[in-house]
């Protein structure tokens, strides 16, 4: 069988999570977020868990790969607006 990566990636409130937590639901593949993760570390965000948090998103990602098993990948993407009239 194929092995997978599933990229989910949108700005922030654009339902990522909500649509990677359905596809893992209903095909049984670990889903992998970074804010996910950092919720677990910190749930009430009072410490800054994040750079905890991105050591073990990507410890999970090379668990994933090294077990050649199909997941989803869950992550924002930052858009910067330009300017470019003077």
């Amino acid at each position: 069988m194929d092995k997978i990566l599933y990229i989910v990636a949108g700005a922030n409130g654009s339902g990522k999570t909500t649509f990677s937590k359905n596809l893992m639901n209903n095909n049984g593949y670990n889903f992998i977020n970074a804010d996910e993760i950092a919720k677990q570390f910190d749930p009430d965000n009072k410490t800054g868990g994040e750079i905890k948090a991105g050591r073990e998103f990507f410890k999970r990602i090379d668990t994933e790969i090294e077990a050649s098993k199909s997941f989803i990948l869950s992550i924002h993407i930052i858009r910067q607006l330009y300017n470019f009239t003077n």
